[in-house]
């Protein structure tokens, strides 16, 4: 049995992989493609396989019974790569009553999707939260009154946890306590990952010994790709650990006198310095064998390279063990120089590199004047990513007008603690309380001045364009528009290629001036402009949303944007242009909305369902030879090549069309901004606009058509974060799968005379 993807052109009388048009993972422990290379074993009934696939990067990765061949959720240790095109699963049987079953929908699935991958159905929901912000402005003048009212809806991917990932743990454990706690069900050598690998920098994490049913645990770390399933920490020769039994440290299957023993109860520390390769291990807060990460001596280990990530071994049934990334959950403090694995300690002062008239107090995150003068200043420990946009915030207070927040260049040796932000010369670009805004001794006055607080400073960094805009108080100094990248405070080429600290300069400590570095989005008080991303996030982005639009399925006459959600007819002459989404469904019921992105003058949108004959050069609906019903801006519903007059009212820019199907039964609804036609109901089953018995038990797409060129502009909402209105009782968004960060901004505006 062969199980994998081709694309489309393979022999139906062969086995998918026997030529270049598919992929496969064999029984007899292969993969094919065209040639073939060792799989990760043979497979017999009963046994899943596992195929994830990231098109992006043109990898496949191949499973059997909850472990991959390599890391799909890293990107690491696929089966093949430079994977392209249009792909189809596939299944090849040799003997006669040979069966699989395909899984398709996240509830038929035995294992969770890695971690960024979302199911072939596009139904797994995971990483999103939504913010949504409301402001009101009121202009009055002797003849009117105009109120202004914008809410703008965010929704953002949240980071994986500094926990165990359960993508790269064997399936012996049992995670608990949200993913902290390992537990083993069986008696066998493999291994627990964390999440997130280090490749520079030094790190520090924990781990407590919860159950020790023998003392044969291990703990330390391991590369990128690392057989988890099959091997322990320290049984190769790029992994490191420390042994429980015999307080051994071990490196390729090698174990070496080194310290005490540990069992349950206990806390082993792991101090790892990717920038010298060199690790440590600590029992109880005392470093094993005299070491001392602080000083760099004594090691366990060291020629440490490459990308690693933290982890457990543990032999006996029963056992258990709790990590602790997380700063907060730690037991004691990371060696000098070293912080923790989640890095939450560097978002905040540096002690080496803070004036001594400078105090600093709550974990060296606020700053303060010891006394009054200006050559002093602190620096953060965190370094801004030299690509991506940034957006941290200081909270600020002070008596001063002489105070300075900003950024400097972390390699212009010419900043040190006795260096007056802005004033002297140097790599520094920052804002005074004044107003004054610096670069390199030179400046302008700027408005909002942020005074003498208290207030906010939120700072956007776009690292990639070489930009910085301040805000005081969610209001952008002169007018600047980072969401949109216009009026910075600088565009200076200099940035680029810099790693860059946060600087702050206190006056006076007669009512001392004081300030507070905010790095972390949950303690920050305003939301990130759209396209930045707040210090301590930075995922990369999700894949991309199952259901858009078939740039390969659509009229020639438009184009395709906004990840292939937006449509626009950009070319040819008045007609119909339509398109079908990429993905499809048969049966059940399911609800989208439209959003009418522009639309001027007479000529119409239409939006609906079709089959996956219909022609792409009418009206959705409109065309009796095919399936499809639709409805549009000229108030119509259209239905095999004929229509209904007066349904809704005329759409218009920044008008929401509500389309719910039930694929069951054939019954359609359509709605606008809240109102279904004929006072339908959907949830209820009643009032359909229209019952269209040929679209039961066939694939429908959902589509869109326009009119005119120019003007004329829809965006498909398939995500129930994205939705205006309620999702109607029993149906389903079409795709609530990760989506990428968007934001949607609705304004209201209301005059009286």
């Amino acid at each position: 049995m062969a199980i994998g993807v081709q694309d489309g052109t393979e022999s139906v009388d062969t086995y998918t992989g026997n030529t270049t048009a598919g992929w496969s993972y064999m029984a007899n422990n292969r993969f094919y493609h065209s040639s073939y290379s060792t799989g990760i074993g043979t497979y017999a009934a009963p046994a899943t396989i596992m195929v994830a696939i990231d098109f992006d990067a043109g990898k496949i990765w191949f499973g059997k019974d909850g472990v991959f061949s390599g890391s799909p959720a890293y990107g690491i240790g696929a089966a093949f790569t430079n994977i392209a095109g249009t792909l189809y699963p596939a299944v090849s049987t040799y003997y006669t009553a040979d069966s699989a079953t395909g899984s398709f929908i996240y509830s038929d699935m035995t294992y969770e999707p890695p971690a960024g991958f979302i199911t072939w159905e596009g139904d797994h929901l995971s990483n999103l939260t939504t913010t949504t912000t409301t402001s009101t402005t009121t202009t009055t003048t002797s003849t009117s009154t105009t109120t202004t009212t914008s809410t703008t809806t965010t929704t953002t991917v949240i980071p994986e946890a500094y926990t165990f990932d359960p993508d790269n743990t064997a399936l012996r454990y049992t995670l608990t306590n949200g993913d902290l706690t390992a537990t083993t069900t069986s008696t066998a050598w493999n291994t627990a990952v964390g999440y997130y690998g280090k490749s520079s920098g030094k790190w520090y994490f924990e781990v407590e010994v919860d159950t020790a049913v023998s003392t044969y645990n291990r703990i330390g770390v391991v590369p990128s790709g690392f057989a988890y399933g099959s091997n322990y920490v320290g049984e190769t020769s790029d992994s490191y650990s420390y042994l429980g039994f015999n307080g051994k440290k071990h490196v390729d299957d090698t174990g070496y006198d080194y310290g005490d023993t540990f069992t349950a109860g206990d806390i082993i520390g792991v101090a790892l310095d990717m920038t010298a390769g060199k690790i440590w291990f600590s029992k109880n807060g005392v470093w094993q064998d005299s070491g001392d990460p602080g000083a760099g001596t004594g090691e366990a280990f060291s020629g440490i390279s490459g990308e690693y990530y933290a982890a457990v071994s543990l032999y006996s049934t029963g056992s258990a063990a709790t990590i602790f990334l997380e700063n907060n959950g730690q037991t004691y403090s990371p060696p000098s120089g070293f912080s923790s694995w989640d890095g939450i300690d560097q978002y905040s002062f540096d002690t080496n590199l803070t004036s001594a008239q400078i105090d600093l107090s709550e974990n060296n995150t606020k700053a303060f004047a010891l006394n009054d003068g200006t050559a002093r200043n602190t620096r953060s420990k965190y370094s801004l990513p030299t690509t991506g946009k940034w957006y941290f915030e200081i909270d600020y207070y002070g008596s001063s007008s002489y105070c300075a927040y900003g950024i400097v260049s972390d390699d212009d040796g010419t900043i040190d603690t006795s260096y007056r932000p802005g004033s002297d010369s140097g790599e520094c670009w920052c804002v005074w309380s004044s107003g004054r805004v610096y670069h390199d001794t030179a400046f302008t006055t700027k408005s909002p001045a942020p005074g003498e607080g208290p207030g906010v400073l939120g700072f956007a960094y776009d690292a990639d364009n070489s930009k910085l805009w301040i805000a005081v108080d969610n209001t952008w100094i002169d007018s600047g528009d980072p969401a949109n990248g216009t009026s910075p405070l600088w565009d200076d080429a200099t940035m680029s290629g810099h790693e860059m600290s946060i600087i702050y300069m206190p006056r006076y400590n007669t009512i001392p001036d004081e300030a507070t570095l905010v790095l972390k989005s949950a303690d920050m008080t305003y939301t990130a402009p759209n396209g930045f991303t707040a210090t301590d996030q930075s995922q990369p982005p999700l894949p991309l949303s199952s259901f858009r639009f078939n740039d390969s399925d659509k009229n020639a006459d438009l184009t395709l944007s906004n990840d292939d959600k937006t449509v626009a007819k950009t070319s040819g002459s008045l007609g119909f242009a339509g398109v079908r989404s990429i993905n499809y469904r048969t049966g059940g019921k399911w609800y989208y909305e439209a959003y009418i992105d522009e639309r001027s003058g007479s000529n119409n949108m239409s939006f609906g369902w079709m089959d996956s004959s219909h022609d792409l050069s009418i009206r959705v609906g409109d065309d009796a030879s095919g399936v499809g019903v639709s409805w549009c801006t000229n108030m119509r519903l259209y239905h095999d090549g004929v229509y209904i007059s007066s349904v809704l009212s005329q759409a218009v820019t920044n008008d929401v069309v509500m389309v719910a199907a039930d694929l069951d039964t054939g019954d359609f609804w359509f709605g606008l901004n809240g109102t279904w036609y004929n006072s339908g109901d959907p949830g209820a089953g009643t009032g359909a606009s229209y019952t269209e018995s040929e679209a039961v038990g066939i694939d429908m797409y959902p589509a869109f058509s326009q009119y005119e060129q120019d003007d004329h502009v829809s965006t498909i909402r398939t995500n129930s974060s994205e939705m205006s209105y309620t999702v109607p009782s029993g149906f389903d968004c079409l795709d609530d799968s990760p989506a990428i960060t968007t934001t949607t901004t609705t304004t209201t505006t209301t005059t009286t005379v």
